[in-house]
Parts: C-alpha cells; sequence; structure tokens
C-alpha cells in the first residue's frame, strides 16, 4: 500500500494503533457526515447555485421537477403517474446481462407492478412493456446500443440516475434521453435524505412529496454544494484510482473502465469465483465500513465518496484484505 503522506503523523496510519471496540469508525457508501452537511446549510450560495432548482439541471428538457424522501419514492411516484396495473411490466435495462438488481428497485415496483430483466438474449415481444428503466449502474452510463431499440419503439424511458449525479454534472451521457429521471441525492450530496424526480411533462401524481421546510434544506444544499461539484467529481475519480493502483497488485481489477467524465459511484471490482464476499462484507461491517457484493456477477464494491480520508481509505484496504 501507498505510504502515508510526509505532512501526516505517522501514528494516523491503520496498525499503528489499536482501536477500542467501541471507537469504530463509519464509513458509508453515502458521503453523509453531519458535519459536513451542517457547514454547507450555513454557506452563502451564489446565483449559479440557483440552477439546480431547474428541472433541466437534471434531465435535458425536463420541465417539472419533484421533491421525496427517498430515490424509491421517486420511482414509485413516477409509476403511479403512469397510473400503472399490476399487470403491467417494468422492463429494466442495465449496463451489464447479470441477474443483479438492488432490492430497493425491485421491491418499490412490485408495489405497483411487475418488472422483468432485458438481457442480450431476450426477443422483442407482442406484449411491449409499459416504462423502460434504464439504470446507470455506479453512475457508468448504460451503453446506448441497449436502449436505442426501445427508444424507437417509443415506450417511456425512466433514467435511473441515483448513483450518476456526478457523472451528468461532468458531461457523461446521464440525464440526456429519458422522459423522466430520478436521483437519489444521498448517493452523492452529505444528506441523510433525499429524491427527486423530473419530467419532461407535467407530474400529474405528485405521490409523498417532501414538506417545504424538508425541500428548503435540500436546495440550501444543494446551492452551496454546486461550486463544489467538480473538486468533489475529481475526489471521486482520485480515490477510484486509488483502490485500483493499490488492489492491482492482489489480482483485483476493476468491474468497469473509469473513462473520461463518468464519475464513480462506488469502487466496484471483479473478484474470482468462490470468492468468500459475505464474509469479507461480515467483516467490513463489523470494523464501520459499509460494502456488498455484485450478488451472482462476481464483484464487490465499497466507498469512493469525496469525502473520503486518506485514514478512511487505508481503513477499508486494510480490513478488505483482511485473512
Amino acid at each position: 500500500m501507498k505510504a502515508h503522506p510526509k505532512n501526516m503523523p505517522a501514528t494516523l496510519t491503520p496498525g499503528a494503533f489499536k482501536l477500542l471496540p467501541h471507537m469504530q469508525p463509519h464509513i458509508r457508501i453515502s458521503p453523509f457526515l453531519p458535519n459536513a452537511w451542517e457547514k454547507l446549510l450555513r454557506t452563502k450560495t451564489s446565483a449559479a447555485g440557483r440552477s439546480v432548482e431547474k428541472p433541466d439541471f437534471w434531465l435535458d428538457g425536463a420541465t417539472d421537477i419533484r421533491w421525496y424522501a427517498s430515490g424509491r419514492n421517486a420511482l414509485e411516484a413516477c409509476l403511479r403517474h403512469l397510473r400503472f396495473k399490476k399487470t403491467d411490466t417494468v422492463l429494466i435495462i442495465k449496463n451489464t446481462d447479470g441477474p443483479y438488481v438492488s432490492s430497493c428497485v425491485t421491491q418499490t415496483i412490485e408495489k405497483v407492478c411487475r418488472w422483468s430483466l432485458a438481457s442480450a438474449r431476450q426477443r422483442v415481444t407482442s406484449k411491449e412493456p409499459r416504462l423502460i428503466l434504464v439504470i446507470h449502474e455506479f453512475g457508468f452510463p448504460c451503453p446506448e446500443e441497449k436502449i436505442k431499440i426501445y427508444r424507437k419503439r417509443g415506450i417511456p424511458i425512466l433514467e435511473d440516475c441515483a448513483y450518476a449525479l456526478g457523472s451528468r454534472a461532468a458531461g457523461a451521457a446521464v440525464g440526456t434521453f429519458g422522459d423522466y429521471a430520478l436521483y437519489s441525492l444521498p448517493k452523492y450530496y452529505p444528506v441523510p435524505f433525499g429524491g427527486i424526480l423530473v419530467s419532461r411533462s407535467k407530474l400529474k401524481t405528485a405521490g409523498a412529496k417532501l414538506k417545504k421546510p424538508e425541500v428548503s434544506l435540500l436546495l440550501q444544499t444543494l446551492r452551496a454544494s454546486y461550486p463544489l461539484m467538480p473538486r468533489w467529481n475529481a475526489l471521486r475519480r482520485e480515490n477510484w484510482h486509488y483502490f485500483s493502483k493499490a488492489l492491482a497488485r492482489y489480482g483485483y481489477k476493476p468491474y468497469f473502465d473509469l473513462k473520461s467524465k463518468i464519475i464513480p459511484g462506488v469502487f466496484l471490482m471483479k473478484v474470482p469465483a468462490g470468492f468468500a464476499g459475505e464474509k469479507v462484507k461480515r467483516t467490513l461491517t463489523a470494523a464501520g465500513a459499509e460494502s456488498t457484493q455484485y450478488y451472482h456477477q462476481n464483484g464487490f464494491y465499497f466507498p469512493v465518496h469525496q469525502l473520503l480520508t486518506y485514514y478512511e481509505k487505508q481503513y477499508i484496504l486494510r480490513h478488505f484484505l483482511k485473512k
């Protein structure tokens, strides 16, 4: 592993001292930290920061925006808006053809209707899905060739940009083609709640929207964060490269290539068949670091957000590699 920076005391390195059992850190995939959030709430904002209030900040051509407690609530609100019946189907398209879809997504859809997962081998059937849900997995844009056949057929598209705000802000192909888009704010901002649904047409059914004081808190946070986003995006890429380089010597490689304009939501790596994913996850959880498997697709991931410290990155690596 990389030696500690010269201006950092050698004692602030994992392994140089023993943590007391009740003093474990709490390292989330989300960058939420109360002190970071409070600092943003106290920051004076500029006129430029008000661009986050406009629907087209989130989705090209969008004209309506609604605020929710979470990305899940935003997804359900979109389905309610479209007046789905239990027999209707949402077709899910994602970067890979593997079976993994977050239960946060599938369980939310199942409250309203059915879902199916597109694959490279799937043929177009006569029964049309009512909605195409395109998931930009972990901030990496879903390939255009997987989407274009459905765009030609005029089926409404909802872009799941839960992890992909950084990539959109950096100019990647996110929030550029959907009829709707949703975001989960805690995946990018240091906030404990917040989801957004934007649409190119008027949203008829609002769902359980946030109250005005809650929206005001989020708006102040987003306005204050606006000038920081380029730096935050750069830090996420730096952290991704840090983990990539540190783990390469152990045979672990990134799952996706980090091309220009892509801002990662997590560090997702390929793991070999037989990798003890649940054991590693339990080890990291016990140490206070959030992580999980990319189930049935030989992957594993953990935080890469912009507020990670050098100590925390070393701490994650130490416990991930722990035998």
